[in-house]
């Protein structure tokens, strides 16, 4: 049950708010006079995306927090604008344990050898095998596929656990 309904004159915020559609200049000229100094020397100007925008942009969770005050938004910007983001502040990140449900099971393929079945039943323990085609080098790093796509790997360990990292970019097909 709710203590108190809001009377239609009460203001729902400190600032106006605006409805989809036609984009108004004048809002987000007034949002992006409102935000902190520090805030507006690494985000603004603040402003939404065309509907039809041709340029690649990728989203993600922000918090940002300056002294007591602090925003949770969706961020969706070019790959560029997040390097530049990520370049500009003295970002932290927010440290917290890997949920064990999360674990993903997958084969890591070092390398591929192809043996006779003759050559697979004289293996005993202790043997080595030299793959011909290896996977990963003797530092850690190669290649993997999962997904259907190549990422690149990086193998560490810590704690007894064997850690796997992985990268990938997307290239077109101009790049190659």
């Amino acid at each position: 049950m709710l203590e108190r309904c809001r009377s239609t004159a009460e203001p729902a915020g400190r600032y106006p708010l605006t409805l989809g559609g036609e984009q108004q200049a004048w809002y987000w000229q007034f949002f992006n006079q409102r935000l902190s100094p520090t805030i507006a020397d690494l985000l603004a100007p603040v402003e939404p995306l065309p509907q039809a925008c041709a340029e690649l942009t990728v989203g993600c969770r922000i918090q940002v927090r300056l002294a007591d005050q602090q925003v949770h938004a969706h961020l969706h910007a070019t790959p560029e604008t997040l390097l530049t983001l990520l370049r500009s502040a003295a970002w932290r990140a927010r440290l917290k344990p890997l949920d064990e449900r999360w674990s993903i099971s997958t084969p890591l393929i070092l390398g591929e050898l192809s043996l006779t079945l003759e050559q697979l039943a004289s293996l005993r323990p202790g043997d080595v095998l030299l793959p011909a085609n290896c996977k990963f080098d003797s530092a850690g790093q190669g290649f993997l596929t999962l997904a259907g796509r190549q990422w690149a790997a990086q193998t560490d360990s810590q704690d007894q656990h064997l850690l796997l990292r992985l990268s990938h970019e997307e290239h077109s097909h101009h790049e190659y």
